[in-house]
């Protein structure tokens, strides 16, 4: 099972769907009403999506919808990401899931380096992941990162 943050119209969503299979459930999160009426039509053609029209910044909010997850998949521009994924985290993923998140470092703000914020979002990481070698996505997407992390034992 995957929950995935930051869904918007479901065309990564998708891809993940068919990764799972049709046993393999996909929870798919977006807040934008526009973006969620597309998500549902994807979900019409993928039966393995549930599309929640959800804020990931209140995960509270879903958390009786979606049980314990094998992946957190993360894509959202939001400059508290890492809260967002680490909250998320601690309530959904199973001890040996895993977070994949694409970290928007250009989301995070201007008083730093892209470097220097991901220096940081990695140490807040790996208070409560194992987190992997980070992967610059330029040149297609320029201050990006994909970083794949395991959740510890508790």
């Amino acid at each position: 099972m995957v929950l995935y943050l930051g869904a918007a119209t479901g065309t990564t969503a998708s891809h993940i769907a068919d990764l799972v299979g049709p046993r393999g459930i996909v929870y798919a999160v977006e807040k934008s009403p526009r973006a969620f009426a597309q998500l549902l039509g994807t979900a019409t053609l993928w039966p393995n999506i549930v599309p929640l029209l959800q804020d990931v910044r209140e995960s509270g909010s879903y958390l009786g919808w979606v049980p314990p997850v094998d992946i957190i998949y993360m894509d959202i521009p939001q400059p508290d990401q890492v809260r967002i994924a680490t909250e998320h985290v601690t309530r959904f993923l199973r001890t040996g899931g895993r977070l994949m998140m694409v970290l928007k470092l250009a989301s995070l703000g201007r008083e730093r380096s892209a470097q220097e914020h991901l220096h940081q979002c990695l140490a807040e990481l790996q208070r409560t992941l194992r987190v992997g070698e980070p992967s610059p996505l330029d040149p297609y997407y320029r201050r990006h990162a994909f970083i794949v992390a395991e959740l510890r034992e508790p």
